[in-house]
């Protein structure tokens, strides 16, 4: 510098203004004020080269798109390096830190608040997503720890259901060996008696059989010649007359709306044997609209005819015997006729197939009776001859059975006994299984919404502790206007603290009133120092009270007066003990 400064060729001035001079010259420095702080005037009246010598750019307030940027660089750079795939924050995220920021309290809304703001959001986010994932993970362990153990216990039990019903089922085997023995080994002889008994029993029964049977094929023979001759030709006569009936007819019946009553009889006698209980006009109509109503008819089996629909119809022919007079039915319509003769046959087929049923029913029991009779002797007989062979099968068999039942009934009081411990410790758990599901879907919930949370949270760290209780409830109802999708029931103070740290503090002397809570959640939470203006001294009471106690293990803290003559002297001693100096 003295060469230069000789080599200017310049005698006047000194090496101190040459100094100056090139200071000026070659060093720039660009100084940032904000411009809403209290003591903005005071400093620029006492310094008036700032607005004298200097170029001044007067922005009071940042942009939108500013502080977007300022947080979005903000982000971007706290993001882990290793994460080379990182995405920018989405528009949304950046737009709600301006909203936010443009909603707090004026005098909170400087530039330093704001980078503030976005460093206590990621604070907020790291630390609040890795717990609610730990907690999800660990609840998640949990829940499917005791399915597991579910599973098992319901597989135990599937397998001792199993087992039990082996060894009842081989208990059972075992004493039904046991009764066949006995009564296998006593009842031979008996059998042998029975025999004789049997046989001249039978040979009687036989005879009188054989004599009934003679005078039910009798019967049978008279009544099938009656339905051959006389019965079946004239149903076949009332089948063909129903073919012959003209669709015209039936849809002249079906378009009247109060029939004569010769056609509602007839029809309800149909309907009857067609197994249709309902009588009314309009279900006769329905029947008569049906395709194929005729061939349904015609082809009606007789034989289907039960005894109780057949005493119902000739209950109504007897008691309406006009309505079915061939006359009357024709002179109703063209169609009656025909139905009330095809009536009349299946009615007449009926009856005689009625008093045909219980002939042949009772020849066929005849004929079965026998028959055991027969194949009854037999088994006897046969029966004689094996049964000292099947009690000593019996014998063998039961000690096999007692055998098994023996094994399966030590391996299943060993599982149960297992299963007893399993079941008792899965239902000790029931409820716990329920709210550890619970609280797994509510803190995927959280999850969902976290970074909402996280703005507010860190909203109210930033810019509403110096804010009254009124202030802070009217910026937060503003702020979380702009969040529709919050957990249900959000509470900043709940988010911000745990009950339990509350009752730490608590315990250290803090006010129980929420703003102090509030206050406790923003000295501990926020990346800005906080400035605490406590005449009465109970913050630092608190504070000192909370290291000292509850955080002891964390390094403690010690308590020095700001007055005392060895300040210094003590803090150079605590420091190396202990990490925490409280100075009041």
């Amino acid at each position: 510098m003295e060469e230069g400064f000789g080599g200017g060729g310049s005698t006047t001035g000194n090496l101190h203004d040459y100094f100056a001079f090139k200071i000026q010259q070659n060093v720039h420095v660009a100084m940032i004020m904000n411009t809403g702080h209290q003591k903005f005037a005071s400093r620029i009246f006492s310094n008036p080269s700032l607005y004298k010598r200097c170029n001044i750019i007067w922005q009071p307030n940042l942009s939108p798109e500013t502080l977007k940027q300022i947080a979005e660089l903000s982000l971007m750079q706290k993001k882990d390096d290793s994460d080379k795939n990182a995405q920018p924050p989405a528009n949304w995220l950046l737009q709600s830190f301006v909203q936010l920021f443009q909603l707090a309290p004026s005098e909170s809304q400087s530039p330093e608040r704001f980078s503030i703001f976005v460093e206590n959001f990621h604070q907020l986010l790291s630390s609040k997503r890795a717990t609610i994932e730990r907690r999800v993970n660990s609840l998640r362990g949990g829940v499917t720890k005791l399915t597991e153990t579910r599973t098992a216990v319901a597989k135990l039990q599937k397998r001792a259901a199993k087992k039990s019903k082996q060894l009842a089922e081989k208990q059972a085997e075992a004493d039904s060996a046991l009764s066949e023995i006995t009564k296998s080994m006593t009842s031979a002889n008996e059998q042998k008696a029975d025999m004789e008994g049997l046989k001249s029993a039978t040979e009687a029964e036989n005879l009188k059989i054989e004599e009934q049977k003679k005078l039910i094929d009798q019967q049978l023979s008279e009544l099938s010649f009656l339905l051959g001759i006389f019965v079946e030709p004239l149903l076949k006569e009332a089948r063909e007359a129903v073919g012959s009936i003209k669709s015209e007819s039936l849809s002249e019946i079906r378009s009247l709306r109060a029939p004569p009553e010769a056609i509602r009889d007839i029809l309800q006698a149909v309907l009857l044997f067609m197994g249709i209980l309902d009588v009314s006009w309009e279900a006769m109509r329905k029947f008569l609209a049906k395709s194929g109503v005729k061939e349904e008819i015609i082809n009606f089996d007789a034989r289907r005819i039960s005894p109780d629909t057949a005493k119902r119809v000739s209950a109504l022919v007897k008691s309406k015997a006009p309505s079915f007079d061939p006359k009357n039915a024709k002179r109703a319509s063209a169609a009656a006729a025909p139905l009330a003769a095809w009536v009349s046959a299946n009615l007449q087929y009926a009856l005689i197939v009625e008093k045909i049923a219980p002939l042949e029913q009772k020849k066929e029991t005849l004929e079965r009776n026998l028959n055991a009779a027969e194949k009854q002797m037999a088994s006897l007989s046969k029966g004689l001859k094996t049964v000292d062979k099947r009690v000593e099968g019996l014998k063998s068999n039961f000690e096999v059975y007692m055998k098994e039942a023996t094994e399966i009934k030590i391996g299943l009081e060993r599982e149960q006994a297992t299963l007893v411990v399993a079941s008792t410790l899965v239902e000790r758990l029931g409820d716990e299984y329920t709210r550890w599901q619970q609280q797994s879907k509510q803190l995927e919930t959280e999850l969902a919404t976290i970074e909402n949370c996280c703005l507010l949270g860190a909203a109210f760290l930033t810019f509403l502790g110096p804010s009254t209780e009124e202030v802070r409830t009217r910026t937060m109802q503003n702020w979380q206007s702009q969040f529709p999708q919050l957990p249900e029931g959000f509470d900043i103070l709940r988010f911000l603290s745990t009950e339990s740290e509350q009752l730490n503090w608590k315990q250290a002397g803090i006010p129980s009133n929420r703003l102090a809570l509030e206050n406790g959640a923003i000295i501990f939470r926020s990346k800005q120092t906080p400035f605490v203006i406590d005449p009465s001294g109970t913050i630092a009471s608190f504070l000192f009270n909370y290291f000292k106690e509850i955080k002891k293990a964390d390094g403690g803290a010690q308590l020095l007066v700001a007055s005392q003559t060895d300040l210094m002297t003590q803090a150079k001693l605590v420091r190396v003990e202990i990490k925490r100096i409280i100075l009041e």
